[in-house]
């Protein structure tokens, strides 16, 4: 993978990771917090399962590079260029495995959240169930904040994503990365790649040109070694001893 976040101009993964390590450091003030946290939920069958499905997701992509890569290409594409995206055709046709990877991949990594935004709350607050509402949120997610981290677990998918605007540096690459919209859209079983004009078939929307669908499918693999990144950090920290 490294010749993709070597010459794809927003390195997503990179920075992702980059954050995230950085909380991990010894000098940070609840730093034991962290690891004891990371000691507790390492052992739940809970994060047993995402870790098996994020590595499952990463394993699928391999599978499927065939169709994804092109939306790399794309991608690279200078931006006086975008535009003509729409106009292009692709001619293959594996929309109903990508779309089920895509949306499988959506749920896997908002599964993932609960040991984002749980370290977040330990790093910040000493403790992993408490929550802060911060500026920005919208109200229906202020209004009930979560009590604990079992609670933030049971949210939906986009309340459990705006949680995550207390990692900013997170917050501001997920939806480049996962596109709600677009998972609610190909949910539909009456979406359907129509191969004769290269048109994604949405009722109530557009047409989505199969080549903007394969573009934006590609980007989903940062996310996901992202999230492979922060469950092996809860995985191995329980292991270091806190000075």
């Amino acid at each position: 993978f490294a010749p993709m976040w070597g010459i794809y101009p927003p390195k997503h993964f990179l920075d992702l990771k980059t954050s995230w390590c950085a909380l991990w450091t010894p000098s940070r003030p609840h730093f034991r917090s962290l690891v004891a946290f990371a000691q507790a939920e390492s052992a739940t069958i809970a994060f047993q399962n995402a870790e098996r499905d994020v590595f499952s997701q990463i394993s699928r992509f391999v599978e499927l590079i065939w169709g994804i890569f092109p939306g790399l290409l794309l991608d690279l594409l200078p931006a006086q260029h975008q535009p003509r995206i729409d106009e292009l055709r692709l001619f293959r046709d594996e929309y109903e495995v990508l779309r089920d990877f895509y949306i499988q991949t959506f749920e896997t990594s908002h599964k993932v959240l609960r040991w984002i935004v749980g370290t977040v709350n330990a790093d910040s607050h000493g403790d992993p169930n408490t929550f802060v509402a911060i500026a920005g949120m919208p109200p229906q997610v202020t209004a009930k904040v979560p009590k604990n981290l079992d609670a933030f677990s049971k949210l939906t998918s986009a309340n459990k994503r705006e949680w995550l605007a207390v990692f900013p540096e997170w917050h501001g690459r997920w939806d480049d990365l996962l596109d709600r919209h677009l998972r609610n859209d190909i949910g539909h079983a009456s979406a359907r790649h129509e191969l004769s004009t290269g048109m994604i078939l949405r009722d109530g929307h557009a047409p989505l040109p199969y080549t903007r669908f394969v573009q934006r499918l590609h980007r989903v693999l940062h996310l996901l070694l992202a999230n492979a990144n922060v469950l092996k950090y809860t995985r191995i920290y329980p292991h270091i001893k806190p000075k």
